[in-house]
């Protein structure tokens, strides 16, 4: 009877393992990203890069373009408070044969007013990209 009580007794304390998980060494497998997102700690979200001056001046460009407009088209970075009157004057082309204008902007900013010179080129995918934003003077 007492052994049957010992062996009662000691039953519960044991832990049951296969012997092979103690002898294989540790795991090979690759850890994987956790996709849980709780309630109050959402994805990290990537920094949008704060627009330029010359990102507002190809948007103005791409807006008189699309109307056939070359009058002055007013523009405005809401980003950075600066503002002008962009003109697109001649027509040119890149060394690859893709269409480009120059231009000049006014600069209007905290500092006061500058004069801008430039050129916008529309690339392969028909986006126009701003290659040359230079203040003309000093």
């Amino acid at each position: 009877m007492a052994a049957v009580l010992l062996g009662l007794t000691l039953g519960g304390c044991g832990i049951v393992m296969p012997l092979s998980s103690w002898m294989s060494g540790p795991s090979k497998e690759e850890p994987r990203e956790s996709t849980d997102v709780t309630g109050s700690i959402g994805k990290a979200v990537e920094a949008v890069p704060a627009d330029t001056d010359a990102d507002a001046v190809r948007r103005a460009l791409e807006v008189a373009s699309a109307r056939g407009v070359d009058a002055p088209v007013a523009w405005k970075n809401e980003a950075t408070g600066n503002s002008g009157t962009v003109t697109a004057s001649t027509a040119a082309r890149a060394g690859n044969g893709a269409p480009c204008r120059d231009f000049e902007t006014t600069l209007v900013s905290i500092s006061g007013v500058d004069l801008h010179s430039g050129r916008i080129c529309q690339g392969y995918t028909g986006a126009w990209e701003v290659l040359r934003f230079d203040r003309v003077g000093g």
